[in-house]
């Protein structure tokens, strides 16, 4: 995907270049100072639906974010307008495809010509997916005064490996818990395996959050983390 795009090129629609232009949703300053990531999101929810974490309504969201391309601000700053009042259901399911009518001008013109569909869906996802992974950590990290062993994956045995993956997947279906839940099949040392059953996040969500549980900074070793039937 390319991470810098000449706005030449592309035929932004005119709410898109306003969007850059006026970002509102911009902070000045990152909001954790210890983030590594390419960008960091502060927000605040309301929980109207006590046990149903898919209700929560966002009631504030901002970015920070030094380093995004073009591509990647717009969404930023496109998904925090399009996200206030809604809920986490409704962001769980928007789509690239919502999101590009949103950035219109009219119906009937797309809002971002010339510009590659599967970069620009990718490069959408990747955006969703981290806001996804800042709301679902902050809220287990609400619920859980304890923490996962603080190894990093490289640095845990096989029975460890399967001990924590068991913790973290116990944790999500939780949050998750008006569905079928996801089970764990089996954590290796490259791979760590799961059975989705109804389970509402997507593969590529629950591989970021596998990221930023098991990651660490020092010694980390990737892990891909994939479904089984």
């Amino acid at each position: 995907m390319e991470k810098n795009i000449n706005k030449a090129q592309v035929a932004w629609s005119k709410r898109a270049q306003q969007f850059l232009a006026n970002p509102t949703h911009q902070l000045a300053e990152c909001p954790d100072k210890l983030s590594l990531k390419k960008w960091s999101w502060d927000f605040t929810l309301e929980g109207l639906q006590q046990g149903n974490f898919q209700s929560d309504s966002i009631l504030t969201l901002f970015y920070f974010s030094e380093s995004a391309s073009v591509l990647e601000t717009l969404f930023l700053e496109s998904l925090s307008r399009m996200c206030i009042k809604r809920n986490i259901s409704s962001l769980l399911k928007l789509s690239f495809r919502e999101l590009e009518n949103y950035l219109r001008d009219e119906n009937h013109l797309p809002s971002l010509e010339n510009l590659e569909a599967l970069s620009a869906e990718a490069c959408f996802k990747q955006v969703k997916n981290s806001l996804l992974t800042a709301i679902i950590m902050k809220e287990i990290k609400k619920n859980y005064t304890y923490d996962l062993d603080s190894r990093t994956w490289a640095q845990l045995n096989l029975l460890e490996k399967n001990q924590s993956g068991h913790t973290f997947i116990f944790r999500l279906n939780k949050l998750f818990s008006l569905v079928k839940p996801m089970e764990l099949a089996f954590a290796g040392n490259e791979e760590f395996s799961v059975v989705m059953n109804d389970f509402p996040l997507e593969i590529s969500l629950i591989q970021e959050l596998a990221d930023s549980t098991f990651g660490g900074r020092v010694g980390f070793s990737s892990f891909k983390v994939v479904a089984v039937q």
